[in-house]
């Protein structure tokens, strides 16, 4: 149950995906179980994907000016850095030093929390656009009385992902009629109770034929009709 984490195949591919070297600054004491664990963690992604990470050990006393850098300012931190000069990006992850903390808190989660920060670090934000205002589930305004349940749903989609370094925005009746944003790297339309509008179908439409991102769920006592997409895609709701 303690078991620190192994690095999981979407790490490793994160990581082989990489041109450069990714550097991996490990802010430990000198002797130090959880640093050990740490180690060996990076260690095993580093024979995963050979030749693309670099594992430094460091004291954030003794190297202040590389802990300043990185404003670290105690132990048990780690750093990931991808990129030299105006390009170099960095994410930072805390464990705790002590062993029986640690393994009750982010040993346990490692690769999770290495994924995370890997995937803030190797790629643009990305945003993604959840169309609202038809009883959407992510519409608290819009949404019918009877699907409050799915509320809780709709907040673990929005925590998890900012951890895929998605921002999140609202796609209104107001902007969609017009087009999707362009900066739109994915568009959502979770489950709505009532229906698109033509206008809206056909913004939808356009952004596809532009090489757009477009994931729908429907549910079947909301609007299940698919408007002009339907014979576009082939698709109906049975």
């Amino acid at each position: 149950y303690f078991k620190t984490s192994s690095p999981g195949a979407s790490t490793a591919n994160i990581v082989a995906a990489q041109t450069e070297p990714i550097r991996v600054l490990l802010f430990f004491p000198p002797v130090n179980e959880v640093a050990d664990q740490a180690r060996d963690y990076f260690e095993a992604l580093s024979s995963m994907s050979p030749g693309h990470i670099v594992i430094e050990e460091h004291d954030h006393l003794e190297d202040a000016k590389l802990a300043g850098q990185y404003k670290v300012s105690k132990d048990g931190v780690v750093v990931l850095v991808k990129g030299t000069g105006d390009k170099e990006r960095s994410q930072t992850i805390e464990l705790d030093v002590d062993m029986d903390k640690a393994r009750k808190g982010k040993l346990r989660t490692l690769d999770r929390e290495v994924n995370a920060a890997l995937l803030k670090i190797v790629r643009e934000k990305r945003k993604v656009y959840l169309i609202a205002g038809h009883g959407e589930i992510n519409d608290p305004e819009t949404l019918p009385p009877e699907l409050e349940g799915w509320r809780h749903t709709i907040q673990i989609l929005k925590m998890r992902m900012p951890t895929l370094n998605y921002e999140i925005k609202t796609l209104g009746f107001a902007d969609l009629v017009k087009d999707v944003p362009e900066d739109a790297s994915v568009v959502m339309l979770l489950a709505p109770t009532r229906p698109l509008q033509p206008a809206e179908w056909e913004s939808l439409a356009r952004y596809l034929d532009k090489g757009g991102r477009l994931l729908i769920a429907l549910d079947p006592k909301g609007a299940p009709d698919l408007g002009a997409l339907q014979s576009k895609l082939g698709v109906t709701f049975n």
